[in-house]
């Protein structure tokens, strides 16, 4: 399906791939295997780079570098590195004891061409929204067709923080830390995702890769397996698919499967659902300009403009936005704010991930054992993924520790993955809060700023309803949450007001 004339995918993504910016590495070819990298042989494959967020693959290019297009869009390179972040933990998101402020370095504006300045003068929009990820776009987007006019200012580009960072995951069964307020957000927001898929495959021309694979949770010892049973529980009780499986039921829906977890037992989640979060993050980016949204990229915004309780704008390293109302979706960026009435307790969570070429998997169950999955793609790769890493700041290179320990662990789930080619390895900062719950709501007055953020690893999965709720609530247009319910409390931010 050609791309309609009416929605067409933005020009940023076709940039050539030489920006000043920082590198990610691809390797060309069929790429040299994992035990052969890990001891320091190859074969000198051509090795390609894309531009990206973060440096990736550990060995030195060859020079020149053949640059590499993406198979999503023939017209140019992809510039969305995937980057898979680790899954939520049952307790409490760790964080660093006794944390400072979390202030993002400053970052100086993108040199992309294409970029807009913006005007301290102007037509005031109805609503700016700080940051371009699947969570911002989405909410704009909402924002747009209720009839608000709506700017989104992003630091680089749409997708370039962990909405280009994700592995594509929609599973609200294995990220719910409990049964409550989270889980039943999450199977509302799981809902919306088919229509989704399908108006934005419809406007945009875009395939999401959107499989109804199911994922195998992976018991490690007894006691994982009584929580896991519990899940089970959750699952149940809501109508949806859930099977305990060992041995040889568990060997035929996971082919190769150590051993060891074959006898430990695992729950099969027949409900869940993976796609290209890269593909989501343009195609919605192209569905929001349909709409009628003015994306201005490589906008830094520093802070909010506060007149009594009301936001009345940003601050930008280009100048000042007037705003009818703000929306703060700058994901781990968003806690470093100026200005904002209260502090946000949002800080980067590090997640280091790599894919390995292993098209025999295509199709597969998406495998999760603790903090590693296994997430097979439709285009032959397999993301391995990911660490959990509070204590990494603002930086989204990936090291070798942290690349070893994804890929002993992968191998341990699955050992036949020792001789596929290493294909990528990535880094993405996830926006974590200390209760692992999202932060939807206004700032303490509702004229002031609004936050749609700490979303953690599941940005992709909470885009829509996230949108649903915050959008006709903010504007007071529509009918708030329709399918979805209000905004929860539990979510609100005043929970962490002073």
């Amino acid at each position: 399906m050609g791309v309609p004339a009416q929605v067409q995918v933005p020009e940023s993504y076709r940039d050539p791939v030489d920006k000043a910016e920082g590198r990610h590495f691809r390797w060309g070819g069929p790429g040299p295997g994992i035990l052969d990298i890990l001891r320091g042989r190859h074969d000198g494959s051509p090795v390609g780079w894309d531009s990206g967020m973060v440096p990736g693959v550990i060995l030195p290019p060859p020079c020149p570098p053949p640059r590499r297009s993406c198979n999503l869009l023939p017209e140019g390179p992809c510039l969305l590195p995937p980057t898979v972040p680790g899954p939520l933990p049952t307790d409490p998101l760790p964080m660093p004891e006794n944390p400072a402020p979390a202030s993002p370095p400053h970052l100086s504006p993108s040199a992309e061409p294409s970029r807009a300045p913006v005007a301290a003068t102007g037509p005031i929009p109805d609503l700016v929204v700080v940051g371009g990820g699947l969570v911002g776009l989405a909410t704009a987007r909402e924002a747009a067709r209720l009839g608000a006019v709506v700017e989104v200012l992003d630091r680089g580009r749409p997708g370039d923080g962990a909405s280009g960072a994700a592995a594509g995951m929609l599973s609200p069964l294995a990220e719910s830390p409990v049964d409550g307020p989270f889980l039943d957000f999450a199977l509302a927001s799981l809902a919306l995702w088919p229509a989704w898929v399908l108006e934005l495959e419809e406007e945009t021309g875009l395939d999401l890769q959107y499989q109804e694979a199911g994922k195998l949770l992976l018991a490690r010892d007894a006691a994982g397996a009584d929580e896991l049973q519990a899940r089970m529980g959750w699952a149940l009780q809501r109508g949806l698919g859930a099977r305990w499986l060992r041995d040889e039921a568990l060997a035929r829906e996971a082919p190769g499967l150590s051993t060891e977890h074959l006898s430990a037992g695992a729950l099969l989640l027949e409900d869940d659902y993976r796609l290209d979060n890269r593909a989501a993050v343009r195609a919605l980016h192209g569905s929001a300009k349909a709409a009628g949204v003015q994306v201005r990229t490589g906008t830094e915004v520093t802070g909010v403009i506060m007149d009594g309780g009301a936001c009345t704008g940003v601050r930008t390293t280009d100048g000042i936005r007037r705003a009818g109302r703000v929306l703060l979706a700058a994901g781990a960026w968003t806690g470093g704010l100026e200005g904002l009435p209260f502090p946000l307790p949002i800080r980067p969570i590090r997640g280091q991930m790599l894919a390995l070429e292993a098209p025999e998997l295509a199709g597969g169950r998406t495998l999760e054992a603790g903090e590693i999955y296994l997430v097979p793609r439709a285009d032959g790769r397999v993301l391995c993924g990911a660490t959990v890493e509070p204590d990494a700041g603002f930086s989204a290179r990936p090291d070798a520790g942290g690349l070893l320990h994804v890929l002993a662990q992968s191998l341990q789930l699955l050992p036949e993955l020792a001789g596929a080619p290493l294909v990528e390895t990535w880094a993405g900062l996830r926006p974590g809060t200390p209760d692992g719950l999202p932060l939807l709501g206004p700032l303490g007055d509702p004229a002031g700023p609004w936050v749609a953020g700490g979303h953690f690893r599941n940005g992709v999965l909470l885009s829509p309803a996230t949108a649903r709720v915050v959008a006709p609530a903010l504007l007071a247009a529509g009918s708030p949450g329709e399918g979805v319910g209000p905004i929860p409390q539990a979510f609100s931010p005043a929970r962490f007001a002073p």
